[in-house]
């Protein structure tokens, strides 16, 4: 249901107006594996030519029945657009990207730290969703989640095939990890980060959001600076070196 409409052309007769600028559009869309249905429920006030879908890969669908279905032949990242032409002129409305997956998603695999957990087996393609007493947290939509409340929490992994959830994750009692244990900054950072461990020896490792180490050294308890990161988000992991209790922190470069 979201739309940018934009024209190639403008009316002979409307020189100053995109010709279909009334046009109420709303299509519906939904994926399942390779095959993606959609309902084309769009209200136009003037009589068009021709209507149909573009859909990414270079095929076309017949947008002036309301309820259709197109299978892709590959998996990949598609977007599609709605077409409405009048005579040679034509607007198109994009309505976002669809993610064709090869099979449904693995089971995500959870670190649990107190109230800390870690999704260790992201993938691209894959939106995570972490979920409380069966309801889903509003906004938790990243590997790392801190609990702030006790309760039974899970996450869920979905794509365009389907979805799959982890095994539930008890918090009975709230630890707070201190900042005094662990301290990074600057948080979002250029690219340079100090991290802090106050006395302690410990190993340290940075992982990107797909899993793969980026980082990895150790300290003797003094501050270290880890040097050109690029941009993205990233979870850094201190681990004590004699107890082997690991906290979790996630790390922001914007350049």
């Amino acid at each position: 249901n979201s739309f940018v409409q934009f024209c190639n052309e403008t009316s002979q007769f409307l020189p100053e107006e995109c010709l279909l600028s009334n046009l109420e559009a709303d299509v519906q869309y939904s994926g399942n594996c390779s095959t993606i249905s959609l309902v084309n429920n769009s209200d136009i006030n003037i009589d068009y030519t021709n209507c149909y879908f573009e859909m990414g890969d270079g095929g076309t669908l017949d947008a002036c029945m309301t309820s259709l279905e197109y299978t892709y032949a590959e998996p990949g990242l598609y977007q599609i657009k709605l077409v409405y032409e009048v005579g040679e002129f034509q607007a198109k409305f994009k309505l976002g990207w669809v993610d064709i997956a090869e099979g449904p998603p693995v089971e995500p695999v959870v670190s649990q730290n107190g109230n800390e957990l870690l999704v260790t087996n992201p993938s691209d393609g894959v939106q995570i969703q972490w979920y409380l007493n069966g309801v889903a947290i509003e906004g938790a939509t990243e590997p790392l989640y801190v609990a702030n409340q006790t309760g039974v929490y899970a996450v869920m992994f979905t794509n365009s095939c389907a979805s799959s959830a982890s095994g539930d994750f008890t918090i009975v009692g709230l630890s707070e990890n201190d900042a005094q244990d662990f301290v990074l900054y600057p948080n979002p950072t250029s690219g340079d980060v100090n991290i802090q461990t106050n006395g302690k020896p410990c190993f340290i490792t940075i992982f990107d959001l797909t899993g793969r180490v980026v980082e990895q050294t150790s300290s003797n308890g003094n501050s270290i600076t880890t040097l050109q990161l690029s941009t993205g988000t990233y979870i850094t992991h201190v681990t004590d070196a004699s107890s082997g209790a690991t906290l979790f922190r996630e790390l922001v470069v914007v350049k």
